[in-house]
């Protein structure tokens, strides 16, 4: 009779069946995962077989995996406020990966009118209107570079106006630079005037404290700095406007963590990305202040969904 896997270890199992799909052999899925190779050969024996996802398919993410009432679930640890006012509360050097998606500042009071149809609303909420005393980047870079693990990961979505100020306040915490990340929106919102090209990026900054300790290399082809893939559609998509799609998330997150690492989102939003690592057998911590969001967060928890 099969031994039940301890809810970590079935963990690592998924993780090791992931890594095989990408051409990994035994031997390194072993080291990656700190494991004995004996351990993974007994895993793999059903799924030696395995084949690569089609395009679009190998991020995706099994929500109902996560239940709040499933001892063997990795938790979502909610806080309730401002990031510089709840960050006394995370220890420092206790983050394995931060994944964030600070405001932009890219919102505007004024709606485009659009002939025969209702206007285009361009304000994505209060939380996008800061003042410059309240848009404390290089408070925030300080307080990431602080909270992360020595080897931990850091990716920041960033606009672009906004990208020389974080590039250089996170480096001047002493975070290094890995890469500088775009994400190719396949269907962006359209252009409705037509006298500019179709905005279908987004960039993301790739930061380490110093070498990283874990980074999954998926191969040549799945590696490349200019991600492409679609925006958040469907039963996924919440009332936040500005909310990253959980493929995208679910590929960030498998190739800078593994099981029981520490995800952290300074400014969560709809709480994507902890869902997206609960789902993955990461502990996750939200920081969000609008008490809209937070009761969407909560309500995704008490339903073991999210997005």
């Amino acid at each position: 009779m099969a031994r039940t896997l301890t809810p970590i270890r079935a963990a690592f199992k998924e993780e090791a069946i992931f890594l095989r799909s990408y051409g990994y052999t035994q031997q390194a899925i072993a080291d990656a995962l700190g494991l004995p190779r004996t351990t993974v050969e007994t895993w793999l024996i059903p799924v030696n077989h395995i084949s690569k996802p089609p395009d679009g398919m190998a991020y995706t993410v099994n929500m109902d995996r996560y239940s709040p009432d499933d001892n063997s679930a990795p938790s979502i640890r909610l806080l309730e406020g401002k990031y510089e006012d709840v960050a006394g509360q995370i220890t420092p050097q206790s983050i394995d990966l931060i994944l964030t998606d600070p405001p932009y500042l890219v919102s505007k009071n004024a709606d485009m009118k659009r002939a025969n149809q209702a206007p285009l609303t361009r304000n994505f909420g209060t939380w996008d209107h800061l003042t410059p005393a309240a848009y404390q980047v290089e408070h925030w870079a300080q307080l990431m570079a602080t909270q992360l693990k020595p080897g931990g990961s850091l990716y920041l979505f960033v606009g672009r106006a906004q990208l020389g100020r974080w590039t250089a306040a996170l480096t001047s915490t002493g975070l290094e630079e890995r890469n500088f990340l775009v994400w190719h929106r396949t269907n962006p919102a359209p252009q409705i005037r037509q006298t500019a090209w179709a905005e279908a990026y987004d960039l993301i900054l790739f930061f380490t404290q110093g070498t990283p300790t874990y980074f999954q290399w998926l191969g040549q082809n799945e590696m490349h700095s200019v991600i492409a893939g679609g925006i958040t559609q469907g039963l996924e998509r919440t009332w936040h406007p500005t909310q990253k799609p959980a493929w995208l998330l679910s590929k960030l997150i498998a190739v800078s963590s593994k099981p029981e690492d520490i995800v952290l989102d300074p400014f969560a939003g709809s709480g994507s990305t902890g869902f997206v690592a609960a789902g993955k057998h990461r502990q996750a911590i939200l920081v969000e202040p609008s008490a809209k969001y937070i009761g969407l967060i909560k309500d995704g928890i008490q339903n073991g969904v999210g997005g």
